[in-house]
């Protein structure tokens, strides 16, 4: 995997076309753009799937439509031509990965929606008092 971070580090921009097959099979959200943006790499990415989540045009990447090789062309010009617009993204594509997909970012998520499934966040939201151990919220 340092290998592949390496690359990343050297690239200027990164592209995936993602494409929905006739069949209906699609990428979900790719591993490889987490990875990239994550490495502060601006990327250019298709509107398929999952990416949307990830990629907000403008923001911290480009989104294009699947099968439109003008507009993928397009935005890789403009990347490739515009180094403040290639920082300007690549850093808020690294801060969206950091504050979205971190493991941090999805412990926390995942504790917020164990206490309101279990109905703890109701309780300390009403300003309840809440247990201390478990043997104290089995009473």
């Amino acid at each position: 995997q340092e290998a592949l971070v390496d690359i990343y580090r050297k690239a200027t921009v990164f592209a995936l076309a993602c494409l929905v097959r006739d069949n209906g099979d699609r990428d979900g959200l790719p591993n490889v753009l987490l990875e990239a943006m994550a490495t502060g790499l601006p990327a250019v990415a298709t509107r398929v799937s999952g990416i949307p989540e990830l990629v907000r045009s403008g923001e911290n990447g480009l989104l294009v439509e699947q099968g439109d090789v003008p507009a993928l062309a397009a935005a890789l010009e403009l990347l490739l031509n515009d180094a403040g617009l290639r920082r300007r993204l690549g850093e808020h594509a690294l801060a969206t990965v950091r504050s979205s997909f971190s493991s941090d970012a999805t412990a926390a998520l995942l504790a917020r929606l164990f206490r309101q499934a279990t109905g703890e966040e109701e309780n300390s939201q009403l300003g309840g008092e809440q247990p201390a151990t478990a043997e104290q919220a089995a009473s």
